[in-house]
C-alpha cells in the first residue's frame, strides 16, 4: 500500500510537470530552427523574455510536499536557474502558514525563495508582515532581515529581523512589544 501510495504521487507529480516539460521542449525546438536560420544568433537573447502567466508550483522534499506557490507570472532569466516572480501566494500545509508578496525570485535548483514588496503573511491567528523574506529548503528556516511586524487578536511584536525555525519564531533586534 505504502509503495502504490508512493507511486501514485510521483507519478501525480511528472503529471504536473509534463505541461512545462512540453512548453521547454517546444521552445528549445523553435529556437534550434530560429538559430539555424539566423547564423550567429544569440539563443539565450531569445530565452530571455520567456514567461508563464497562473503558474503552480509544488515543491516536494523527499516524498512529502513541502509546499506550493501560486504565481501570476513567471519570468525566467537567462541562466535557466532563478525566476523571477509576480503576485506570489505561498502556502507551507505542515505549519499552516500562508504567505504572499508582490514580487519575487524562485531557485530552480535549490527550492530557495525569496520575497519581496508588501510581504503579508498568516500562522494560525497571527498575522506578519515584512519587507524581505527569504526562505531556505535546506535548514527549514524562513528569515526576514529588514524588519518584520506580528499581530495576534492581544498582541503586536516589532523587531529589526526575525527566523522561523522547526515553528519556533524568534525575534531580534530592536524587539518591541505591546500586549492589550
Amino acid at each position: 500500500m505504502i509503495i502504490a501510495l508512493k507511486h501514485h504521487r510521483v507519478i501525480q507529480f511528472l503529471m504536473r510537470l509534463l505541461p512545462l516539460i512540453l512548453f521547454l521542449i517546444s521552445i528549445t525546438i523553435i529556437l534550434y530552427f530560429i538559430s539555424s536560420e539566423r547564423k550567429g544568433a544569440n539563443v539565450r537573447e531569445l530565452v530571455r523574455g520567456s514567461v508563464m502567466k497562473d503558474v503552480d508550483i509544488i515543491h516536494f522534499k523527499e516524498t512529502r510536499k513541502d509546499w506550493t506557490a501560486r504565481v501570476r507570472e513567471a519570468f525566467f532569466r537567462s541562466d535557466n536557474e532563478l525566476v523571477d516572480l509576480k503576485g506570489v501566494r505561498l502556502d507551507y500545509p505542515e505549519r499552516e502558514l500562508q504567505l504572499r508578496a508582490r514580487v519575487g525570485v524562485y531557485d530552480l535548483g535549490s527550492g530557495r525563495i525569496k520575497l519581496k514588496k508588501d510581504i503579508r503573511g498568516t500562522v494560525r491567528d497571527t498575522e506578519f508582515s515584512s519587507a524581505s523574506l527569504t526562505y531556505n529548503p535546506d535548514n527549514n528556516m524562513i528569515l526576514a532581515k529588514k524588519g518584520i511586524i506580528i499581530k495576534g487578536k492581544r498582541f503586536r511584536v516589532t523587531g529589526d529581523s526575525g527566523k522561523i525555525v522547526d515553528g519556533m519564531m524568534r525575534i531580534q533586534g530592536n524587539v518591541n512589544a505591546v500586549f492589550y
